[in-house]
């Protein structure tokens, strides 16, 4: 059994917004009373692990460092007596003359920005912030021992597989790179527990191939993302069953998946119950090739299904290459990711995500979908229930 780990940061909501914008924290509010309304389905041991950003900026826009916290005082005060963390979320934005940009670069401001969240913590709360997680897994290496020396036990920032680039606001330096981190919880030197979210690959998220051939295919070959390959297929006059499709770079055959991915707009076309669509994902050594380079065709037929497709690339598309699990991912994708991650020899499913999905309707219902998911696997023992940090470290680290 893995043990499961949920982290949810609670900010403003909406962290793109100007910072006049700030005293909005209406998603924090539902992501807390979304924990209490499904804690009651769970054992008294359930917990949840909430990290609140506080950092320099909200301290200057705010007038407090501590007013995010005692603007959810009373929910976390009532979440920390059944058991759960909460910890701090600093981002690393600095005040320039045009606005508010991140700062990856200087150590010292990420410092001075945890110092904020640290000294919040002791002041709304009487005790020492023990969780962490830096906003935009923006914090320095280099810092966990000064966490550890401030009293922090765990780090749950790193996303192992991640790319590190520049902040896409313009500010300066670079996000750290999690490429060759490891994705098991380790005790660093200085004593804190570096606790990784899990991620996955794109590549694993492709579908196996079923070995079904489509006699008379229809389909078509959609768009190029940054993250995915997709387009759908179907087996006229049997469109109950998935049937295969390849992936073709510069004529020759990379892969083949099965087409099997629910399709809403293919349903609609009268294409059975939709479930034609195939998914790709993307390889690094694909991403800058030219639209021509990509084909799709159903197996064991030369014919490529009609295109071309969109081109939706972006030039920041090495950062989706692998990706963190988060409770707002699309449905089908994140069933497909936990699958991967329980057949994984990790001993921990670790999920993050922000409270600001809880505001919007489509990210919620996702949310409530993908709690049904993980609620599948509990029921069917390879997950424990939700757990927290100090609790899944001692299963985990024994």
């Amino acid at each position: 059994m893995k043990q499961l780990v949920i982290c949810i940061d609670l900010e403003q909501d909406d962290i793109r917004s100007p910072a006049a914008s700030m005293f909005s924290w209406t998603g924090a509010h539902r992501a807390l009373q979304w924990w209490r309304t499904h804690r009651s389905a769970l054992s008294a041991e359930a917990s949840i692990n909430w990290f609140v950003r506080t950092d320099v900026q909200t301290c200057a826009v705010l007038g407090d460092g501590g007013w995010p916290l005692r603007h959810l005082y009373d929910p976390l005060s009532a979440s920390l007596a059944d058991g759960d963390t909460v910890g701090a979320h600093p981002h690393l934005y600095r005040a320039h003359g045009d606005g508010w940009r991140n700062d990856f670069a200087d150590v010292e401001h990420a410092w001075e920005c945890a110092q904020v969240a640290l000294a919040a913590h002791l002041d709304v709360f009487g005790t020492g912030c023990t969780t962490w997680r830096w906003g935009d897994r923006a914090g320095h290496a280099g810092l966990q021992a000064r966490l550890a020396a401030a009293g922090v036990q765990f780090d749950a920032t790193a996303e192992p597989g991640r790319v590190g680039l520049p902040p896409p606001d313009g500010g300066a330096g670079r996000v750290p790179s999690f490429v060759g981190h490891a994705a098991e919880p380790r005790r660093t030197a200085g004593g804190l527990i570096d606790w990784p979210v899990s991620t996955c690959h794109l590549s694993r998220l492709t579908p196996p191939a079923v070995g079904v051939i489509a006699r008379r295919p229809l389909g078509s070959f959609d768009d190029i993302t940054d993250a995915w390959i997709e387009g759908w297929c179907c087996d006229l006059g049997e469109s109950g069953r998935a049937v295969d499709v390849e992936l073709l770079i510069d004529g020759a055959v990379v892969a083949t998946a099965a087409a099997e991915w629910c399709r809403d707009d293919v349903r609609a076309a009268g294409y059975g119950d939709g479930r034609h669509g195939v998914r790709f994902g993307m390889n690094d050594e694909w991403r800058d090739l030219p639209v021509s380079a990509f084909e799709m065709r159903a197996a064991g037929h030369l014919e490529p299904l009609s295109s071309p497709p969109i081109d939706r690339r972006t030039t920041r598309g090495a950062e989706v290459t692998t990706l963190p699990l988060s409770l707002d991912t699309e449905s089908q994708h994140f069933a497909r990711a936990v699958a991967v991650l329980l057949a994984g020899d990790a001993s921990h499913l670790t999920i993050a995500t922000r409270s600001e999905v809880f505001l919007h309707p489509v990210q919620a219902a996702e949310v409530e979908r993908n709690c049904r998911t993980l609620f599948h696997h509990l029921r069917a023992g390879r997950l424990s229930e939700p757990r927290s940090l100090p609790s899944a470290a001692a299963v985990a680290l024994r």
